[in-house]
């Protein structure tokens, strides 16, 4: 496996947060094996910290079966949230999985 599922599909939702996110001062996770018979880990949660004050929380498993359609992201604020929409996720033959549409949703007034 080399090194796991997170480095071999996970880290493709790490370049989304950070690009969501911007730069950030700190980083902490882990990593283990649950269900998958895989040699290496399967799952691994990480949270970050970011320089602008956000937060960001990242989990990536190999390890369940049949897992739900979720989005791949959601971003929070004081302002509203963008939610992927999984319903509109497309596979394209040369990229793979590209996310799907954006919803925004403002805040209520």
């Amino acid at each position: 496996m080399g090194g796991g599922a997170f480095i071999d599909g996970g880290i493709h939702f790490v370049d989304t947060l950070l690009n969501i996110g911007g730069d950030y001062d700190k980083a902490c996770g882990v990593s283990y094996r649950t269900i998958s018979g895989i040699e290496g880990e399967d799952t691994t949660v990480g949270i970050f910290r970011f320089k602008n004050r956000a937060r960001g929380f990242i989990m990536y498993s190999w390890g369940m079966m049949k897992p739900p359609s979720v989005p791949a992201f959601e971003v929070y604020g004081e302002n509203g949230s963008l939610i992927e929409d999984p319903v509109s996720r497309r596979v394209n033959v040369t990229y793979g999985r590209v996310y799907g549409d954006k919803m925004v949703k403002p805040r209520s007034l």
